[in-house]
């Protein structure tokens, strides 16, 4: 991602966010979500609260069943750098 151009970056993390979607879809029996989709869907979610509520729950599940800390909290660092270069 360090190699990418400004005008990139959006398409990128939009990508990357569609395969996250789809990754967890699979995951749970449900259908492959259309790439279209994403931004009608996701136009007017604030990421950033959603991540803000998310965390306790992912915490809770960490303590529960072993899920590695190090990959959330990695996670977490991305996203937030992400935000910072206002591409969300």
């Amino acid at each position: 991602m360090t190699n990418l151009q400004k005008g990139q970056v959006k398409p990128w993390v939009k990508n990357w966010f569609w395969h996250l979607h789809n990754e967890i879809n699979t995951g749970t029996g449900k259908p492959v979500f259309p790439y279209d989709g994403l931004e009608s869907t996701y136009s007017n979610v604030d990421l950033t609260d959603q991540l803000y509520r998310l965390t306790p729950i992912v915490r809770k599940a960490i303590d529960l069943h072993g899920v590695p800390l190090f990959k959330w909290t990695a996670w977490v660092s991305s996203f937030k750098m992400l935000r910072s270069i206002n591409c969300l």
